[in-house]
């Protein structure tokens, strides 16, 4: 049983969470309070999926849990009328694995890449020829902050670790052209604009980058065309909102690694001020009503924190 802190309200805002509240979540009560909107969290975990209420025109639904469990109270939420960031009502069911495939055939820059682990060793060469030759790229979808993503320059080193994924997780694994030297921004697209941009740097003794919350990294523009990239592809994905990952080559190139749907955004509001809860709230407060079905563990007041 879930047990409302004040009785559900129509044109509520509905959050949809894995375990419980989180810097996010309370990125976005706090944005939603200043605006006179009312909140409502839904905790995944604890939720009986039997039990949530239906919404309807008025109300606004977001998920950050990423959890399997997450991911079905969100689709059990949205209904017509409901307002979300996915442009129809497919959004919340629509699942992409191959997703930088998807946005290449939606002529949105990416890095040249073989979708599916070679059988063998000629399929092997042949592959690492497609993508531009060593070093490469092995990506292991489904995993976040660099987890599943390998850097191999040498053929000694790619064999083993292919037969290594061959034998533990199959065909699911993209081999892509290793983008250097070149910079990660985090590009993030609130209702076809970029409200913040960040710069990624590279991690000590590692290839892979990560958030340094310094105003340096959050101050300098993005290039305009990687925001340009950003922007079509969070659109050619059905969404109105995203953190997209573009690198950009030191000849000017850019290329997209993937829109994050729902994204980490509380970094450029500590680092450098920059709301982007109060972006996304307002963006669907002013969009058109959407798609989409909820419950909560409380609701926050307008105003409370």
């Amino acid at each position: 049983m879930v047990d409302y802190a004040a009785p559900p309200m129509a044109g509520q805002f509905f959050i949809v969470l894995d375990e419980g509240p989180c810097v996010l979540s309370d990125q976005l009560v706090a944005a939603a309070g200043a605006r006179g909107l009312a909140c409502a969290l839904v905790v995944s975990a604890l939720v009986d999926p039997l039990e949530l209420p239906q919404l309807g025109p008025g109300d606004l639904l977001y998920r950050i849990g990423v959890s399997d469990r997450a991911t079905v109270a969100e689709q059990l939420l949205c209904g017509p009328g409901v307002g979300t960031f996915y442009q129809d009502a497919t959004g919340p069911h629509r699942l992409i694995d191959t997703q930088c495939l998807f946005l290449s055939r939606h002529d949105v820059p990416v890095p040249a890449a073989v979708y599916s682990l070679p059988r063998n060793e000629a399929e092997l060469r042949a592959a690492v020829d497609t993508v531009g030759g060593l070093p490469v790229i092995l990506k292991q979808p489904g995993h976040s902050l660099g987890v599943g993503v390998m850097r191999l320059e040498s053929w000694s080193a790619l064999h083993s670790v292919v037969d290594m994924l061959r034998a533990s997780v199959g065909d699911q694994v993209v081999l892509m052209a290793a983008i250097e030297p070149a910079v990660h921004w985090r590009i993030i697209v609130v209702a076809g604009a970029c409200a913040a941009a960040y710069r990624n740097p590279l991690r000590p003794d590692d290839f892979r980058t990560h958030v340094v919350e310094e105003p340096e990294y959050f101050e300098r523009p993005a290039p305009p065309a990687a925001v340009d990239a950003a922007l079509r592809a969070t659109e050619a994905l059905g969404l109105t909102c995203g953190g997209v990952d573009v690198l950009v080559h030191e000849s000017g190139a850019v290329y997209v690694l993937e829109v994050n749907f729902p994204f980490y955004f509380a970094h450029p509001k500590r680092a450098a001020n920059i709301d982007v809860a109060a972006a996304m709230v307002d963006a669907l407060l002013s969009a058109p009503s959407g798609s989409t079905p909820d419950d909560g563990t409380f609701v926050a007041a307008p105003g409370e924190p």
